[in-house]
């Protein structure tokens, strides 16, 4: 159920946990967003520090993204340098919210490194069920999510972006 690096849930708990509040959300009519982060550029942190700073700074990370979740949140994650949260009872606007206060808080944090201080920078996309009448399904959802993510570090990073309806 925990990812071992970070202590996060892994990505197999994510997709149960996902599966079980969409089925809340599609039952009471309730809001459910979907946060999708991408450490920016992490690959060169792993070729320029090595692996175990990289591993540092995963598990930094995911402090940062556990400080901003509140107690029904599930935090996870979901692959490499990529992370989820789930947002139960969460529209649009207050996700971006979430999202954009834990992108600031890792811009501003200082990651320290035997070689000195590392400065990180996140990618955040938002969709959100009962907020956009093309997620019709978990799995528009999560794809909802990532285009918005993509988005996001195709605008040049260290931003978060909300899924639109086309």
């Amino acid at each position: 159920m925990l990812d071992e690096k970070t202590g996060l849930h892994n990505f197999r708990e994510f997709q149960r946990r996902l599966r079980a509040e969409w089925k809340r959300s599609e039952r009471y009519s309730i809001p459910l967003s979907l946060v999708l982060f991408d450490l920016d550029h992490f690959k060169q942190v792993n070729d320029s520090l090595g692996h175990q700073a990289g591993d540092r700074a995963l598990q930094e990370f995911a402090t940062l993204v556990t400080g901003g979740a509140r107690a029904n949140d599930v935090t996870a994650r979901y692959g490499g340098e990529e992370f989820a949260m789930i947002l139960p009872h969460t529209d649009g606007e207050m996700a971006v919210l979430v999202a954009e206060r834990i992108r600031r808080a890792v811009s501003e944090f200082v990651f320290f490194e035997e070689s000195g201080r590392l400065h990180i920078t996140v990618s955040g996309g938002v969709a959100t069920y009962h907020g956009s009448p093309d997620i019709k399904s978990v799995d528009d959802l999560v794809r909802a999510a990532d285009k918005a993510l993509y988005q996001a570090k195709s605008r040049g990073r260290n931003c978060v972006v909300q899924h639109r309806s086309a």
